[in-house]
């Protein structure tokens, strides 16, 4: 079985200039759902009445099952092996090479797809690894792409082995996980279907009966189809400075082709370009998807950046590190978060220019998935010059909230990355996760307002004590910036689905313009909009666990003046209202175009919490990152620097 590993991957950013924030993405990419092939075995050992009644019967009325529930955006399709011959040894040669797709992967037509299961009957041999090749073949070539692979017994008709298959395709670099289903299953076959699922980053489960055997594989393809959705506009960073493309404030999409071999050390790195003028505030994002499968060793997985004038040594340059931590078994994204403050400012390094165009330099780094190309997200956001006169002090760090729940839950469906999150309004959810799934969820806060959240986990019946899952959750601001939860809040390390509790916090302090003005933590809540609640569970050591939790979010605080920027922020669709892009200085952040209720919703529903001790323990930090942006000045001649173009600035609710 698959051993639970503790991991860090960790993201250095040594910066200075461009930074993170998210305008229009436009021409986006988005992965909304993964290729999967089902493979079924259909041998003539599934005739067996043991399921109870016969197995292939079960196993039909699991996949009817699946494709009822599957979402209409599902790529799903159906391989089997074992409908056309017999069993006996004269019909053996043709027997292993009797393998069919009667489903291809793409759009699904429910109707078919049951039809041809209807027709299914068990006779035959078990080629698994020739089929495993085949279905292979018959998905994507690029991105993402699973096989959920059932069978009652192990290969006969081996060569190929099945296991050498899959390491076969691994060492291919093929961005593909097997997940595979042991359905009444004997010990031999139990070693050789878990050895195709670690030899792939996959998982493993035992199916005892028929209702199992529906359950498992619907969890199974559950957790193939929705990994990280990365979204931008595609983009081709260069190898060099020299002809890098320009960007604009917005989210980008970049494919970097390979890690390291050890820790350190650098693997794919491009250049981009970006100009920044005097009192503007840049922010970047970098944020790296690894593919969704279990990691089996000890690895990083980090975004290098690091900031230096090409043109001056005295000093421009200062460092920030950023740290994402892994559950056992799996690896999240990585982001790291650049903010060097307002251009020419008080934070600004000393000999940086302060106008003009700057070369960005992003580096991926770590010896995870270190030959398989991933994508990685380059979001900008530049605010413009603001006059924040007369505006409440930067905030002190505050105890943890409470929020009571306000009424019954209603069902939500969260995102699989920043980038689909749903947007919450106060009130309780109903959802479920997946063991080594992360889900993600918006709320939005205006000048003013903190979050605060309760999760309740279930309690699954007949888990024992240790046997759940770990479970955490985070925020983030809306740059991504992982955000430290405050005193009294019981957000990590505890064991889910086997243990009453729950997981509750805050942000520490509310989002302020002047938060930008201290030090520390209080710094990320400089910036209003669409704060992340991210809600990660680890890999348990043998089934998948699918939990079910209801969520209560609440938004505490009156809603605050915010500045007055020198030049307005402009929409760039029509419909949006920009939040903190003020023209006077006597109104709060105006309200968003997202679906968000009850603007300056009060702490009615919220009560102070007292310090608790933090329940379980389970997650290890490893590994250092190094980080990378490089900014370079090119010389402009002065007739260009003293007309310059007018900037366009996005909705903070873009960002």
């Amino acid at each position: 079985m698959s051993s639970l590993i503790q991991r860090t991957a960790i993201v250095a950013v040594v910066a200075g200039l461009c930074t993170l924030a998210v305008g229009p993405v436009a021409a986006a990419e988005n992965t909304e759902s993964t290729p999967v092939m089902v493979v079924l075995d259909a041998s003539g050992s599934m005739s067996t009445a043991d399921a109870p009644g016969p197995r292939i019967d079960a196993a039909k009325r699991a996949v009817t099952g699946l494709v009822a529930n599957l979402p209409t955006e599902a790529q799903v399709g159906l391989e089997v092996y074992g409908t056309s011959t017999g069993s006996s040894n004269a019909e053996k040669a043709a027997g292993c090479k009797d393998i069919k797709v009667l489903v291809p992967v793409g759009p699904i037509d429910k109707g078919a797809f049951t039809a041809q299961v209807a027709r299914l009957r068990a006779s035959g041999y078990t080629p698994i690894g020739e089929s495993l090749r085949k279905a292979a073949a018959a998905l994507p070539r690029e991105g993402p792409r699973s096989i959920v692979l059932v069978s009652d017994g192990e290969d006969t008709c081996a060569p190929p082995q099945p296991c050498d298959v899959a390491k076969e395709l691994k060492a291919q670099g093929v961005d593909l996980v097997v997940h595979t289903v042991g359905f009444k299953v004997n010990a031999a076959a139990r070693a050789q279907l878990v050895c195709i699922a670690d030899a792939t980053g996959g998982t493993y489960v035992d199916a005892p009966d028929g209702p199992s055997l529906g359950r498992q594989l619907q969890v199974r393809v559950a957790r193939a189809l929705k990994p990280y959705t990365a979204v931008g506009t595609p983009i081709a960073g260069t190898p060099s400075a020299a002809g890098a493309p320009e960007l604009k404030p917005g989210q980008y999409l970049d494919t970097y082709g390979q890690g390291t071999k050890g820790f350190g050390g650098a693997g794919t790195v491009k250049y981009y370009s970006v100009t920044l003028h005097m009192g503007e505030t840049p922010y970047l994002s970098a944020t790296l998807v690894p593919p969704a499968t279990r990691v089996e060793s000890l690895t990083t997985l980090n975004v290098n950046v690091s900031m230096t004038d090409l043109d001056a040594t005295s000093g421009c340059a200062f460092d920030v590190v950023g740290t994402d931590f892994a559950y056992r078994g799996r690896i999240d994204a990585s982001t790291a978060v650049v903010s060097p403050g307002e251009v020419g400012g008080p934070d600004w390094p000393s000999g940086c220019p302060t106008d003009g165009a700057f070369t960005l330099k992003i580096t991926r780094a770590g010896n995870s998935f270190a030959t398989q190309p991933l994508k990685m997200e380059v979001a900008l956001r530049i605010e413009p010059s603001a006059d924040d006169s007369g505006l409440p002090p930067a905030a002190v760090a505050q105890p943890n909230a409470r929020v009571q729940a306000p009424g019954p839950p209603q069902n939500v469906a969260a995102g699989s990355s920043f980038n689909d999150a749903p947007v919450l309004t106060p009130g309780t959810y109903r959802d479920t996760v997946v063991s080594g799934e992360t889900r993600y969820y918006k709320v939005h806060l205006q000048w003013g307002q903190r979050l605060a959240y309760v999760l309740t986990p279930a309690r699954l019946p007949g888990l024992g004590l240790g046997n759940g899952v770990i479970g955490e959750t985070q925020t983030a601001n809306p740059l991504r910036a992982r955000l430290e939860q405050p005193v009294g809040a019981t957000n990590s390390g505890a064991f889910i689905g086997s243990t009453d509790i729950q997981l509750y916090g805050s942000t520490a302090v509310p989002a302020r313009y002047t938060n930008r003005r201290s030090t520390g933590e209080v710094k990320k809540f400089a910036v209003d909009g669409d704060y992340y609640l991210i809600f990660s569970t680890g890999l348990p050591t043998a089934d998948p666990l699918t939990i079910p939790y209801t969520l209560t979010v609440g938004v505490i605080g009156a809603v605050e003046r915010g500045p007055v920027y020198q030049r307005a922020a402009t929409p760039t669709d029509s419909s949006q209202q920009p939040p903190s892009a003020q023209t006077t200085g006597a109104q709060p952040s105006s309200a968003a175009s997202s679906p968000v209720a009850a603007r300056g919703h009060s702490s009615s529903n919220v009560v102070p919490t007292p310090v608790l001790v933090t329940a379980g323990a389970g997650i290890a930090a490893c590994a250092a990152g190094g980080a990378a942006l490089l900014i370079r000045r090119r010389r402009q001649e002065a007739s260009a620097a003293m007309t310059r173009p007018t900037r366009t600035y996005p909705p903070a609710d873009t960002w």
